[in-house]
C-alpha cells in the first residue's frame, strides 16, 4: 500500500509540476489524462486480467468514463445556469425547473454507474467486480489526500 501511495504521489507531483507551467485551462486536461492513465494501469494490475478481458474491460471503462464526463459537463452547465438565476433573482418556478433538470442529470449518472457495474459483471468475476469497486474508492480517497497534502504544502 505504501508503494501504491508513493507511486500516486510521484505521478501526481510530476503532473502538478508540469501543469504549473501551463495556463489553468490547458493544465486540467493533460493532468487528468495522466492520472486516468495511471489509474487504468493500476486497475489492470489489481484485477489481473488476461489480454482479451483487459481489452474488453478498458473499452467498457473508457465508454463509461466518457458518459460520466458528458453528464458531469451537462450538470456543470446547469449549475452555472443556477448561478445566473441567482444573480438575476429568478423566480421559484424557474429554480424548480432547474432543480428538476438537475435531478434528472443526477439520476442519469447513477443509472450509468449501475449499468456499468452490470456490464462489468458480464466480463469479470464477482471477485474482480468487488476488487474494482474497492480499488475505485481507495484510489479516489488516496488521490484526494494527495491533493490536500500538496495544497497544504503550497500554503506553507
Amino acid at each position: 500500500m505504501k508503494y501504491f501511495l508513493l507511486s500516486i504521489a510521484v505521478v501526481f507531483s510530476v503532473v502538478v509540476g508540469n501543469a504549473q507551467k501551463r495556463s489553468q485551462q490547458k493544465e486540467e486536461r493533460p493532468a487528468f489524462e495522466r492520472v486516468e492513465s495511471f489509474k487504468k494501469v493500476r486497475l489492470l494490475e489489481t484485477l489481473k486480467l488476461d489480454e482479451a478481458t483487459s481489452v474488453k474491460f478498458i473499452a467498457r471503462y473508457n465508454q463509461h468514463i466518457e458518459r460520466m464526463r458528458a453528464a458531469d459537463r451537462a450538470r456543470g452547465e446547469l449549475v452555472d445556469k443556477l448561478e445566473q438565476q441567482m444573480a438575476a433573482d429568478a423566480s421559484d418556478a424557474e429554480f424548480a425547473q432547474s432543480f428538476a433538470i438537475l435531478a434528472d442529470y443526477e439520476k442519469k449518472m447513477l443509472d450509468g454507474r449501475i449499468g456499468f457495474i452490470s456490464e462489468l459483471r458480464e466480463i469479470l468475476t464477482a471477485r474482480q467486480v468487488a476488487q474494482f469497486i474497492i480499488f475505485e474508492r481507495t484510489f479516489n480517497k488516496d488521490l484526494r489526500n494527495i491533493i490536500r497534502d500538496i495544497q497544504k504544502n503550497k500554503e506553507h
